[in-house]
This record gives structure tokens, sequence and C-alpha cells, in this order.
């Protein structure tokens, strides 16, 4: 902890001090309540002294920004190329909040129901090690100006692709396969992994198909094993694999992109995966892609491990 708060350069040192003693206290305290968290600490000043000093920083309208700069210029030095990066949203259920700034009606998504929180965005990467380092994660409201989940979500990407320079592969959800997120993901990231829906339409020798209709056309060019856990058990499933060329137009251009689909042995379910990659072949296309998009639970395991502290 010492070595990353000591590398902080586009804070100053009062706000790398208080970031500092923040991160601390919450760990020492395990609570989010200033009291608490400036009790922790033991200074010898006045309690009250203590916790004006730390909110005469994080009280600053750019404490959170500058942060989160400083934070993605630290990090992603050591993304790679083969490196993923995984994105999805999930929710902060705030069940005996009532006064909280900006608190809406959610969806929680572990029980299904409706209640006050917020929509939280995050944003991890994962080396060939299966390693994450998390990049990006805020809470955000409509009730405190946020205009729409595809604007927080481009304003997201944005702000960690400006640190990557064309690092690693974005991968998306289903969520992200809209008109307004597709154009966005296609045109400004160097590689992409969004899966589709069924009834998504593509471009394919000139012809706008749906994504079912392009199996029988297809030729399943690789296969592959994944284990998984069931029931204390070790369960082997086995995938088939294709990739065709498709077409993809954002403001009249066209872009030559991937569809890649995935068809479980077993009982025949299909997955479709739009590919935007700079490799050439097929089978290289279908097995990265499969790859990458296989790593997606990593994500939904951070939500989880967040979600219990």
């Amino acid at each position: 902890m010492n070595d990353y708060f000591s590398s902080t350069q586009t804070m100053t040192k009062p706000e790398t001090r208080c970031l500092k003693d923040m991160v601390v206290g919450i760990l020492k305290s395990k609570s989010v309540f200033i009291n608490q968290i400036a009790a922790s600490l033991r200074e010898s000043l006045k309690l009250k002294d203590v916790a004006k000093r730390l909110s005469a920083q994080y009280l600053k309208e750019d404490y959170a920004k500058n942060i989160l700069e400083n934070h993605l210029g630290q990090v992603c030095p050591g993304i790679t190329k083969e490196s993923f990066i995984l994105m999805d949203g999930t929710d902060i259920s705030k069940k005996y909040a009532k006064y909280m700034e900006g608190l809406e009606f959610v969806r929680n998504g572990d029980t299904g129901t409706i209640g006050l929180g917020y929509n939280v965005l995050n944003i991890n990467a994962i080396n060939t090690y299966k390693e994450i380092t998390p990049l990006y994660s805020k809470a955000y409201s409509y009730e405190t100006g946020a205009l729409s989940s595809n604007n927080e979500i481009k304003k997201a990407v944005k702000s960690v692709n400006t640190h990557l320079n064309g690092k690693g592969c974005w991968v998306f959800d289903r969520g992200a396969d809209n008109t307004i997120l597709k154009n966005f993901f296609v045109s400004e990231t160097d590689q992409c992994i969004i899966r589709l829906k069924r009834n998504t339409k593509l471009s394919y020798k000139d012809q706008d198909v749906k994504v079912p209709q392009l199996v029988q056309r297809v030729e399943f060019v690789s296969s592959q094993k994944v284990a998984k856990i069931k029931k204390s058990k070790p369960v082997v499933k086995i995938y088939d694999l294709a990739a065709v060329r498709v077409m993809y137009g954002v403001k009249g251009k066209q872009y030559p992109i991937w569809l890649v689909i995935s068809r479980n042995t077993s009982h025949g379910g299909l997955c479709y995966l739009l590919v935007k990659s700079n490799l050439t072949t097929p089978i290289e296309v279908a097995n990265w892609a499969f790859k990458g998009y296989g790593l997606r639970w990593k994500i939904e395991e951070y939500h989880r491990h967040v979600k219990q502290l």
C-alpha cells in the first residue's frame, strides 16, 4: 500500500494523505462513517479536527476524478496486449438508507426485487494468468445527473481507453447489444467482443441476416473443452466453434468484423459473438474470442465479492 500511495503524481500531498488515511481507516473500522474512520486512525488531534481534515479533501468536486486518473496512470502500464478488459453493470441496494444523496429505485440482481440503491459500473483487466486488475468503478444515479446507462458506459470506456493506448480487448455481455453501444465499441475500440441477442441482424454477402440463420452457412472449424464444477464434481463440456466475416456499418463507414458462433455439443445451445480483432484466420479468431468471453465470469465473481464486504 505504501508503494501505491507513494507514487501518486496527479494529486497534492494533502489529497494523497487523505486517500491513504481513508483507505486505512475503512479497513480498520470496517465502516464508511467518517467519525468511525477518523477514530480508527488514533491521531493526537481531536476527533472533529481529524474528520474536518479528511472532509476538506474528499468533498472537493474533482477529488474522485483525480483519484481515478492517478489509479489508471499507475496500473494501466501493466496491462498487456493479451489482456482482456471486462466491463459489466451491477447494483448496490441500500435497504435501510433513506436520506443518502441520489438514491433511486434499482433492481437487485441477486433477489430480483426492487428497492432503493444505485446502479454501478465496474471495469477490470484480466491477464493471461487470470489475475484481475480493477480499473474503474462508479456508482451513478439519474437523480444526480446521469443521463442514461449508455452514456455512463461510453464515458467509462473513454476514460479507461485513454490510458490503455490500444492494449487489451474489451469484452461485453448482451447488454451492449444495442445500436448506440455497438456503433461506439466497433468504431472507438481496437478490439472487442460483444455477445449478441438472437434477433440481431448482420450484413453477410450484402444481405441483412439474423445471426441464427448464419449457423447453416458456416463451417465449425474448432472445438474446445471446458471443465466446470457442479455439485463438487468436474463436468466436461465440449463446444464447436465457427467464425465468419461480416460487415458492420457505422455512420456510412463499413467495418469488416467477425461473427463467432459456439455450439454446445451436448444440447446444441448456441452463443453468438460479434468480434473485432487483429487476428486474420477463422480458427485463431474463434479460439481467441471463446477464451475471452469465457473469462467474463471473473467479473461476476468480483461483483459478488464486493457486495459481501
